[in-house]
């Protein structure tokens, strides 16, 4: 922006400049030219021909016409310091308002312009904080998502090794009652077998009743 207004400034001297400098060239071509006017008989009579158009006038001396001219004032001669201080006087009567109005636009768009690059870098820095500040909680999610899930995995693993002893007693139990199981059966077997014989000895059978 700072260059912008620069170039704008460059711009308005340059524009300044040539308009003074044709300005002198034009009065320096006037100063030059300055000098009699040849007025011929024809102009004359024309002039003069217009003249009693409306009125009575008298004319005479037509033979010597051509001998009258028409001389300009006498200008006074100006220096090029004189000239540049006129020019420089107009222009900056005229211009003057304008470089000033210019002036306080450009200034008051470097203001604006100067609020908001400081409103952009206010912005910018608070998405320079919450963007850190993001960062650290991801950091700590992660974190604390990565403990969370090990206490899961050791409590999984814990509970597998559990459901395996339990799956172990249950086997040994199993077994356990299996042996007790057939030990029983087998201690009623042999004592039923023993108790039978114990009565068949003495309550002895017959196929045939004692007769009275």
């Amino acid at each position: 922006m700072k260059r912008e207004g620069k170039h704008r400034s460059t711009e308005i001297s340059g524009y300044l400049s040539k308009l003074i400098t044709e300005q002198i060239h034009k009065l320096e071509q006037k100063i030059q030219h300055r000098s009699t006017a040849e007025v011929s008989r024809e102009n004359i009579r024309e002039i003069l021909k217009r003249a009693t158009m409306y009125e009575e006038a008298i004319i005479g001396l037509l033979e010597h016409s051509h001998k009258f001219t028409r001389i300009l004032p006498c200008l006074r001669s100006y220096s090029r310091a004189d000239i540049e201080d006129m020019v420089h006087a107009s222009i900056d009567s005229l211009t003057r308002p304008l470089i000033d109005g210019g002036y306080k636009y450009l200034k008051k768009r470097l203001v604006t312009v100067k609020l908001l690059e400081d409103k952009l870098d206010e912005i910018n820095f608070s998405q320079d904080l919450m963007r850190e500040d993001f960062s650290e909680r991801l950091v700590d999610l992660d974190k604390t998502t990565t403990a969370r899930f090990g206490m899961h995995q050791r409590s999984f693993n814990n509970l597998q090794n559990r459901m395996h002893v339990s799956a172990v007693d249950k086997e040994i139990l199993r077994n356990q009652w299996t042996r007790g199981d057939v030990a029983i059966r087998s201690f009623i077997g042999t004592w039923f077998q023993m108790s039978k014989e114990d009565v068949d000895t003495c309550f002895p059978t017959s196929s045939h009743p004692t007769p009275y």
